[in-house]
């Protein structure tokens, strides 16, 4: 991406219509849409009139609908949007009932339109995850964390996420329709924080951020030595690895119905780079 200091590559839908954010140099974060014949587009909310901006697009569904979240100049505080393509245009969103100068972070929408994410509301000391399901919102924390997101939905109302435990290691969940939560931990994970390569902050275990209509799952894990891999997590429960060819840290987005997975590497310069994986 031209201009592009850090690139996220996020999710991808049935029609190969890709989802993302970069952020330029200036600290400006914007959201990106890429067609199937590679055209890309960008959109910035323009409730957010303030510098650096920043609206961050996350999973699009079969209709070319985006959920993100985006900095509300005017009300100071983050907020939700979901983003026609086709039209161009933003609808705000946040979670009904919630007190004033609440964070609503939008991550997801499934092919219904039902959506989830995670809200931080005042005093600012826990950050839980909620979906909304034909208007009906549920807000849940995993295993009594201090901070809890999802990150995708299937329309089947599984949704997907991650959270870390009081050590500062990562660990995905999965939750169905009827509240069952089970941990998703890959295989070989780191079970201490350290500091990957290319990075600064101190990371470990598993990140969940996607799941399709038939059960997979994706995110990306370090392993021991806190090298970053991609993965994806078949129905019946066994692992597969990704590594983008000749990266050196591969991170893993959502992935669609057809098990096209998306995501960002960095080469041993530690440069972006965003990727789409077909089985």
């Amino acid at each position: 991406m031209p201009g592009a200091v850090t690139l996220s590559v996020e999710s991808i839908n049935d029609s190969g219509t890709v989802s993302g954010y970069y952020t330029d140099a200036s600290g400006d974060t914007t959201s990106l849409i890429r067609a199937s014949n590679g055209t890309i587009t960008t959109y910035a909310d323009p409730k957010d009139t303030s510098s650096p901006s920043y609206t961050q697009g996350g999973q699009i569904n079969k209709n070319g609908l985006v959920a993100g979240e985006y900095f509300n100049t005017a009300a100071i505080t983050y907020e939700g949007f979901v983003y026609k393509s086709s039209t161009g245009t933003f609808s705000s969103y946040q979670v009904p009932g919630e007190p004033q100068y609440t964070s609503t972070g939008l991550t997801a929408i499934n092919d219904k339109g039902n959506l989830c994410g995670f809200i931080f509301p005042p005093p600012y000391t826990l950050t839980s995850a909620f979906i909304e399901v034909s208007g009906t919102v549920t807000i849940f924390s995993v295993n009594s964390a201090a901070t809890s997101a999802c990150y995708a939905l299937n329309d089947a109302g599984t949704a997907v996420g991650y959270y870390p435990d009081s050590s500062g290691v990562y660990h995905g969940w999965m939750r169905t329709a009827t509240g069952t939560i089970t941990t998703i931990d890959v295989p070989g994970a780191s079970t201490t924080p350290g500091t990957a390569p290319c990075g600064t902050a101190s990371v470990a275990g598993t990140v969940v951020v996607g799941i399709n209509g038939a059960g997979y799952v994706s995110g990306h894990y370090w392993d021991t030595s806190y090298n970053e891999h991609a993965f994806i997590r078949t129905p019946s429960g066994s692992f597969i690895r990704i590594n983008a060819p000749g990266a050196y840290q591969t991170s893993g987005g959502r992935l669609n119905d057809h098990v096209v997975l998306v995501g960002h590497y960095l080469d041993s310069s530690c440069n972006w780079t965003g990727y789409i994986a077909t089985p």
